[in-house]
């Protein structure tokens, strides 16, 4: 047995205590409650703030506080970056839907449209890698050791909204935060199946090919800003 195929059947054998639909023939059975996964470690607390560091180290804009703090800063980053429309899953998932959305007078509301990734691909790229600055996608978990997001690509959000827009935004809750990527295998968030897509995002793109100079955003989004919602 190569090591390729040890590696797929140690991940087959993880037992997990539920797996998250993933159909692709309905979008409605494609949508995970992300607020329901709940990955409690020892000492979380330190695991959320290792987790914060890692990312600042790599370059990511992270804020971390309930959802109302987290809701006003990302209205007002979204102001900062000059974002004129907005990328996010179709349907946007509810609790994203409630980030975007806000009564208060006090917070001055960018002037950005929404855009659901509602097409195929092929009538969607003026969309994609023209007029949207910026996307807003869920997270599957975080690993606090490495910090890095991860992300499940769905029909409801895929993969192309977190590789392809120059601000990538991420919304993540600290129940979601593990410490290692051994403990990932072994929670109930890790799909029972094998998924056939799991992205890792561990900062902004970044590349020092040219000249050994360190550049961001040449492969992928230039700003990577994380939201952990802690409630």
């Amino acid at each position: 047995m190569d090591a390729r195929a040890k590696i797929l059947n140690r991940l087959q054998r993880v037992k997990t205590k539920h797996s998250i639909n993933t159909t692709n023939d309905d979008k409605k059975n494609d949508t995970i409650d992300y607020k329901s996964i709940h990955l409690v470690t020892h000492n979380h607390k330190q695991t959320i703030r290792t987790l914060v560091e890692q990312l600042e180290m790599a370059h990511a804009h992270v804020i971390l506080g309930s959802s109302q703090y987290c809701q006003q800063q990302l209205l007002t980053f979204l102001y900062q970056q000059k974002v004129n429309c907005l990328l996010t899953g179709d349907p946007i998932p509810d609790n994203i839907n409630n980030l975007l959305s806000t009564s208060s007078s006090s917070i001055e509301q960018p002037p950005y449209k929404i855009e659901p990734y509602r097409q195929p691909i092929e009538q969607w790229k003026t969309h994609l890698f023209d007029e949207g600055n910026a996307a807003i996608t869920n997270c599957l978990a975080a690993i606090a050791n490495t910090g890095t997001l991860v992300i499940q690509p769905s029909m409801v959000e895929p993969r192309t909204l977190s590789l392809v827009p120059p601000i990538h935004i991420a919304v993540l809750y600290t129940q979601q935060i593990v410490q290692s990527f051994d403990a990932l295998l072994n929670h109930s968030c890790w799909p029972r199946n094998m998924p056939t897509n799991i992205v890792f995002i561990s900062g902004p793109s970044k590349t020092a090919d040219i000249q050994q100079t360190l550049a961001y955003g040449a492969h992928g989004p230039k700003i990577l800003a994380v939201f952990i919602i802690d409630d």
